[in-house]
């Protein structure tokens, strides 16, 4: 299964939880991940001040970004050619970036693994909490 949000140029798209606020920009030319800072944030917000960059990617084509899950991995891609995310990976668009999602069990979208990995040392384990 996988799911996708699109981010076209000069369209951004907010994710959000109980303490932090990201959003991404696509400007045509570069894609940003921002963080705001302050309560104002992204609405008239000041950069550096109330938000800040703190990811950009770039390359030699331009064009609408695709952001998802694809195979229990978090995915970025980009469009190469006019064909699009419709056509195919390498050749009509590439993944940029992928992260492979933890405490998901190989094989079952709807099984996940109870113990979480800290850092490489320490295992916590979830049922527990």
């Amino acid at each position: 299964m996988s799911q996708y949000s699109i981010i076209e140029n000069g369209a951004s798209l907010g994710l959000s939880d109980a303490s932090d606020a990201f959003r991404f920009v696509n400007t045509g030319t570069k894609l940003y991940l921002r963080q705001a800072m302050t309560a104002t944030g992204f609405d008239g917000g000041v950069k550096g001040v109330d938000w800040e960059n703190i990811e950009s990617y770039t390359g030699l084509r331009v064009g609408p970004w695709r952001m998802g899950v694809r195979s229990f991995h978090y995915v970025l891609d980009r469009v190469i050619t006019s064909l699009g995310f419709s056509g195919f990976v390498d050749i009509d668009w590439e993944q940029v970036e992928s992260h492979k999602l933890a405490g998901v069990a190989a094989g079952s979208p709807f099984t996940a693994d109870t113990s979480l990995t800290v850092d490489s040392s320490k295992t916590i384990d979830s049922s527990r909490i």
